[in-house]
């Protein structure tokens, strides 16, 4: 969401001086990090089930992290957030973790078996009215800890509101939250929008914004960071506030300098480098059927790849603290020349394909049982049945009658429902005598 003066919910009467603030620069934003010691608190909403929904009437949970400006320093040397899990982080950054759940209040009906607990500490269950008060006495808490005192006549630290795709959190602070976005209050100085600033980063940015699972997955999280997609399984407000903290650190901490495509001037009238964010991997445009000879699961079709070996740690701990994805375990033993690889998400399990038997045998006789990069490996190789692999559409064709050459499954089916026929009709005349005798003790 980007702030527009000329759209309709940007006008006076219905939104407040706060939406002004907008840091929408990579710059500005760096600045805010390292020079202003700002405090960012990152928001979350779930429940809104309709698009015309205004304030609490659809809202369920809210969820607020809040990462303090001792840690937003750059000269002080940290580990990426993509190389934690989610919990070393938090402890990392000294990280106020909070969810809010409204009482008496149900997503759906599926909400109770299908939404995830909250992985930082205990919900905190609010009524609908106590909900701003409480928010209230939060960011009053976290100007309280940063050291600030009203009677001090110091300014107080900057707060900068934190989303990601901020349309719900737009019209619930608006309707529902007042107080939180009114200018005469000053309880945030600015507001920034994860999801427009990864969008201007992108070396080359196609049309369509990438969401919150695509652009953690792109950066390198792991699959436990990035947590399940909307379409699967609910969202948790408060692990959605980390995960946007998580993104924010990230980004902080790996903007590059890469020369812009577009022609330059030289001398003085050179255009400055653009800020790009550094990907290990691509984002996903469309979802591709056809699959590929790399992925989550074995290689397939496997009549492409005969020789072929599963890996995994001897320990049958995760794969992904020494390769990230199955490209990353490809590298990892390059010197064997495998052709193509693959990995579970959780990494797991592994798989790795050779060109002949005599390449799969020397993996398997130097990596099976044996110390390389630091671990035990454990590697099985998979023995290849000549047979055809026949899928289920397969089955399924081979058995439609109407397909030309399928005659004699036609005469099959034919000769089974003449069978079947010839059986009930044996039973009704069994039981015509009976029905006869029946018919008449009644009639008389």
């Amino acid at each position: 969401m980007r702030y527009n003066a000329s759209q309709g919910r940007f006008a006076s009467k219905r939104c407040p001086e706060f939406w002004k603030n907008e840091l929408g620069d990579a710059e500005l934003l760096r600045d805010y990090y390292t020079k202003r010691r700002a405090v960012f608190v990152a928001l979350d909403v779930e429940g809104c089930q309709d698009d015309r929904a205004r304030g609490l009437s659809g809202v369920t949970e809210v969820g607020v992290a809040v990462v303090w400006p001792v840690a937003a320093q750059g000269d002080q040397p940290m580990t990426p957030p993509r190389d934690l899990s989610l919990e070393a982080m938090v402890a990392q950054q000294n990280m106020w973790c909070y969810s809010f759940q409204i009482r008496g209040r149900q997503r759906s009906k599926r909400s109770v078996r299908h939404t995830p607990s909250f992985r930082f500490g205990d919900a905190q269950w609010v009524d609908e009215d106590e909900l701003e008060a409480k928010m209230v006495e939060l960011l009053a808490s976290v100007r309280a800890w940063c050291g600030h005192d009203q009677h001090s006549g110091q300014p107080p630290p900057p707060l900068i509101l934190v989303g990601f795709s901020m349309d719900q959190e737009f019209r619930f602070l608006n309707a529902g939250l007042p107080r939180l976005a009114a200018a005469g209050d000053g309880s945030f100085a600015g507001w920034l929008d994860l999801q427009e600033i990864v969008y201007d980063l992108l070396p080359s940015p196609g049309r369509r914004k990438p969401g919150m699972t695509n652009t953690l997955d792109a950066l390198g999280f792991t699959a436990r960071s990035i947590g399940p997609s909307c379409a699967t399984v609910q969202h948790c407000a408060g692990n959605d506030a980390v995960r946007e903290m998580a993104l924010l650190l990230h980004i902080l901490h790996h903007i590059t300098a890469a020369p812009t495509t577009m022609p330059m001037a030289t001398g003085a009238g050179a255009a400055p480098p653009k800020l790009v964010l550094a990907a290990p991997l691509t984002f996903r445009r469309r979802r591709r059927h056809k699959k590929r000879a790399w992925g989550k699961s074995r290689p397939g079709p496997r009549s492409q790849y005969p020789f072929t070996v599963a890996v995994c740690l001897a320990d049958r701990s995760s794969m992904r603290t020494l390769a990230r994805d199955e490209h990353a375990l490809r590298a990892r033993f390059a010197a064997y020349q495998p052709t193509t690889s693959a990995m579970k998400a959780d990494g797991s399990r592994g798989w790795l394909c050779f060109r002949s038997e005599e390449d799969r045998t020397r993996f398997v006789a130097d990596v099976d049982g044996k110390r390389h990069h630091g671990r035990v490996w454990k590697v099985r190789a998979i023995v290849f049945d000549e047979q055809d692999h026949v899928t289920a559409q397969d089955r399924k064709m081979s058995a439609d009658r109407r397909k030309p050459g399928n005659e004699h499954v036609q005469e099959t089916k034919q000769k089974e429902r003449s069978a079947w026929t010839a059986c009930v009709q044996a039973e009704v005349d069994a039981l015509s005598p009976g029905m006869a005798l029946l018919s008449m003790e009644e009639a008389s």
